[in-house]
């Protein structure tokens, strides 16, 4: 399955299981370099919410802002965003 970055739901709630500290990280924009030019090349996990219905990330979080981050610049440019395979 492949995800667009901007629909998927970073937990930032501290009391859902899926919750990480690690999610307030800032984007780290070499990562996002090297998405825009490679693509995302580790697959990421997802969990669908079985109550709200969102995908959310459980695994990737730091690879799904810097894509989009990615995304942005892409869509700047002209050129076709990046999915992500989950």
């Amino acid at each position: 399955l492949f995800f667009d970055p901007d629909v998927l739901v970073l937990v930032t709630a501290k009391a859902p299981p899926l919750y990480d500290e690690r999610v307030h990280l800032p984007v780290d924009e070499n990562l996002a370099r090297n998405i825009d030019y490679q693509g995302v090349l580790q697959p990421i996990a997802v969990s669908k919410n079985p109550e709200t219905g969102e995908v959310e990330v459980a695994m990737g979080r730091q690879r799904t802002k810097a894509a989009r981050l990615a995304n942005e610049w892409r869509r700047a440019r002209g050129v076709e965003p990046i999915l992500i395979s989950g």
